[in-house]
């Protein structure tokens, strides 16, 4: 029977930590058995304690609070390897699993073989969110596959991806044996997920989207549209200089060079940071109730 490890890296989030294992309680396992592992980065709000009150089976490894995602992600990885999982199922904790999430992918995978699969991400149930990335333009932007109310005519798709995110997804160790792990020096947060899985594709694996595998996820708390309404604009301005936000800019500045020459990689820099200074630009000379109905009125930011 095949090893599963579910790796999860956590930081400061004790509640949803708690309720993403309590999800994994629930999920079809037909054919392979779970083990779960914790990649906790220094937390301080008492979630390795109880975790391991709560879920005692649960593997916990710790960090200082400088592994970020993608530290937590290579260290989770060389444990998997250790141990001799066959795959790993790599999640955010602050997701919604169906009981057939897991199931779905690794059924797709024992088919296809030398590929990763992802599930596709919903907001509120009936709108897909993210269903993997296409690479588009001579600046390589990166857009999801699928954006739009969720469709019957989905059903049994499996698409093929450029890149793909970690929110949800499969990946057989052998994979990672070959692939290695994500790049933790240049891209230590952000975008080192988009980063791995476009080696892994040009190294010659399949990236695999099964539209029946499922997940509900909210925008991420450091999503940009929602801070230009929850922080002060000083606020704002930080975050361009902090490693958890999307617009840090020494991580969008590495992530858009990398691979693509002198010249495009500049330019792609510029046009990627565009939106950020624009919409900090609104924030400095719009009212709040203003900026929240242009960003309501543009589907940046979810509606009640």
């Amino acid at each position: 029977m095949d090893r599963i490890g579910i790796i999860i890296p956590v930081h400061n989030r004790l509640n949803t930590t708690l309720s993403c294992l309590g999800q994994l309680q629930n999920i079809q396992t037909t054919g392979f058995k779970v083990e779960t592992i914790i990649i906790d980065d220094g937390s301080t709000d008492g979630t390795p304690d109880a975790v391991k009150e709560n879920y005692p089976n649960t593997e916990i490894l710790k960090g200082d609070g400088n592994l970020w995602w993608a530290g937590g992600v290579n260290k989770g990885f060389d444990y998997a390897l250790e141990k001799g999982f066959d795959f790993v199922y790599l999640i955010n904790d602050d997701i919604q699993l169906f009981p057939d999430t897991l199931q779905i992918l690794y059924d797709t995978l024992k088919i296809h073989k030398n590929s990763v699969c992802s599930s596709i991400s919903l907001i509120k149930k009936d709108y897909v969110y993210y269903a993997g990335y296409k690479i588009v333009g001579p600046f390589k932007r990166t857009r999801s596959l699928v954006n739009g109310a969720l469709s019957d005519s989905f059903k049994g798709r499996i698409l093929k991806a450029d890149t793909l995110s970690t929110k949800s997804v499969l990946i057989p160790t052998e994979i990672i044996k070959k692939g290695g792990c994500l790049d933790s020096k240049n891209l230590p947060h952000n975008y080192s997920d988009w980063d791995y899985f476009i080696r892994l594709k040009q190294k010659g694996y399949s990236l695999l989207v099964n539209m029946d595998s499922r997940i509900e996820t909210g925008l991420s708390d450091s999503n940009f549209h929602h801070l230009i309404l929850e922080k002060n604009r000083r606020q704002i301005i930080k975050t361009f200089f902090d490693i958890k936000y999307a617009n840090h800019l020494k991580t969008m500045y590495i992530y858009s060079k990398k691979d693509k020459g002198f010249i495009t990689g500049h330019v792609g820099f510029v046009i990627n940071i565009f939106p950020y200074i624009v919409w900090a630009f609104m924030k400095v000379i719009l009212s709040d109730s203003i900026l929240l109905k242009i960003l309501k009125r543009t589907g940046r930011i979810e509606t009640g």
